[in-house]
């Protein structure tokens, strides 16, 4: 999953999610959508009712997720360098 601060934001992030009652995947989406200088991104979906799912979190009203969760690091955030164990 990367280095020990990513782990810590990782965990830091799933616990705020609970807390707030917000799935992971609209907070990851709405974390983007909140950014001014994001004028599109690229998502995959592996079915239909995924790619909808996807679209209804999206949709929603606009969920302000705290900036301490961002993070630069290439291995996290380049799907080319991810592995798959």
């Amino acid at each position: 999953m990367g280095n020990n601060k990513s782990k810590k934001i990782f965990k830091n992030f799933f616990a705020w999610c609970k807390k707030n009652k917000i799935d992971q995947l609209t907070s990851c989406l709405h974390f983007i959508k909140k950014i001014k200088d994001i004028n599109s991104l690229v998502i995959g979906f592996d079915d239909s009712f995924h790619l909808k799912e996807i679209i209804s979190a999206f949709n929603t009203k606009l969920i302000m997720v705290p900036n301490k969760f961002s993070n630069n690091e290439k291995k996290l955030i380049d799907p080319r360098k991810w592995s798959y164990n």
